[in-house]
């Protein structure tokens, strides 16, 4: 099956997260909002882009718009991850309690914070750590 593009679109002001997933043709199939206001829905369900190349006009009004194309997985994240060590059970488990938006930042999150750990002399946190403190965040 051919990859499923899917898209995180956040506002640095305001803490909403809408996640869009498009078909191989380009197509909106399905979206997840988290943590957005009735006004902000309505917006969005008033404008959003059915056609995944319309997706690049969300950033004209200001939107934060993330591109992720490979599998939200445990098994994508442990390889970003890098460090296996402490109890993979349990971040297993924390990576299967978040949303699919969450997914989507922790695994942007590992690339960022592993490119941050190249300029740093700190330990890297066990996997489960940097799941349950929601470290991508940071």
């Amino acid at each position: 099956m051919a990859p499923m593009n899917n898209y995180l679109i956040k506002h640095s002001k305001h803490p909403f997260k809408l996640l869009l997933k498009y078909n191989k043709t380009g197509r909106l199939y399905a979206y997840e909002a988290s943590e957005i206001q009735d006004d902000q829905l309505d917006y969005f369900l008033k404008n959003l882009p059915v056609l995944e190349s319309k997706v690049k006009a969300f950033k004209n009004v200001g939107l934060i718009v993330l591109q992720q194309i490979e599998e939200l997985t445990f098994e994508t994240f442990w390889e970003l991850y890098d460090y296996k060590v402490g109890n993979k059970t349990r971040a297993i488990k924390l990576f299967n309690a978040l949303s699919e938006a969450e997914k989507q930042e922790a695994i942007s999150g590992v690339k960022r914070y592993n490119a941050w750990l190249q300029t740093q002399t700190t330990a890297k946190l066990y996997p489960e750590t940097f799941l349950n403190q929601k470290r991508w965040m940071n």
